[in-house]
């Protein structure tokens, strides 16, 4: 392999790290995009889509417990991708989650809520009660967690 393959290959590693980029990374990852090393996607626009559509990617799980009284959350997971290929850089899950207490929101309402915030109805953050996660690229994306 050359030495520019062994650089370019380097560079991407340092890129997937996944820390917030500073402006040396920035730079490197607009070179390589601008050479043809580095493939970039274009963000999903889900501004149109409809709550049936919605509904029928979203996964939905109930967590129940007992800590010193009862508890039970409700969590929604959406935008599931998989690489398809096994090995190093290959991913599979979930891009987006919302989990809330059932005692602050009912179920509808937490879906309501993630279809409105996924599909930009909602602008800024979630209800302080409403907690997140999004996967900043593909490496990062998560499965189902057994509990919260």
């Amino acid at each position: 392999m050359s030495t520019y393959k062994d650089a370019v290959e380097l560079l991407k590693a340092v890129l997937l790290q996944g820390d917030e980029k500073d402006e040396l990374q920035i730079k490197i990852e607009e070179f390589l995009i601008a050479n043809g090393e580095l493939k970039t996607e274009k963000p999903k626009d889900y501004s149109r889509m409809t709550k049936k559509q919605f509904k029928e990617e979203c996964r939905s799980e109930t967590y129940t417990g007992w800590k010193g009284r009862r508890i039970r959350k409700n969590a929604f997971y959406f935008d599931y991708k998989s690489s398809g290929t096994h090995g190093q850089g290959s991913f599979a899950g979930y891009k987006f989650m919302v989990v809330a207490d059932y005692e602050n929101c009912s179920k509808a309402e937490l879906f309501n809520l993630f279809y409105d915030w996924i599909t930009g109805k909602i602008s800024g953050d979630l209800p302080p009660y409403v907690r997140y996660r999004i996967a900043e690229n593909d490496q990062k994306r998560f499965k189902i967690s057994l509990s919260m």
